[in-house]
């Protein structure tokens, strides 16, 4: 079974499920606060309702920032612990959210 990363309408990053669940939660863990409500409505699909998918659709451009660095850190910390096994799917995912317009507003 595999998952997605959902960044906007029609916009998302499909992973294997191995993958999916590094990613989310290796991103999760980084976060300073995973409990916000924003946070824990893009992961309520795959936290309470076993889908297969986070969504970050309905983000603001504030959270949507804090989502983008966070998902910065988690890539560097887990290239550097986990080698290059998962980099190509790093790499998949910051390309994605480097095309959403709420990305300009992060540098």
């Amino acid at each position: 079974m595999a998952g997605t990363i959902l960044i906007s309408d029609g916009a998302g990053v499909p992973l294997s499920s191995t993958a999916f669940d590094h990613l989310v939660e290796e991103i999760r863990g980084a976060m300073a606060n995973p409990d916000e409500a924003e946070f824990a409505d893009a992961y309520r699909p795959y936290d309470h309702e076993g889908m297969m998918f986070i969504s970050l659709t309905a983000l603001s451009s504030a959270a949507f920032q804090t989502f983008v660095a966070t998902t910065r850190v988690a890539a560097d910390v887990c290239v550097q612990s986990d080698g290059q096994v998962l980099e190509g799917a790093w790499t998949e995912l910051a390309q994605a959210l480097a095309k959403d317009p709420r990305f300009g507003a992060t540098r």
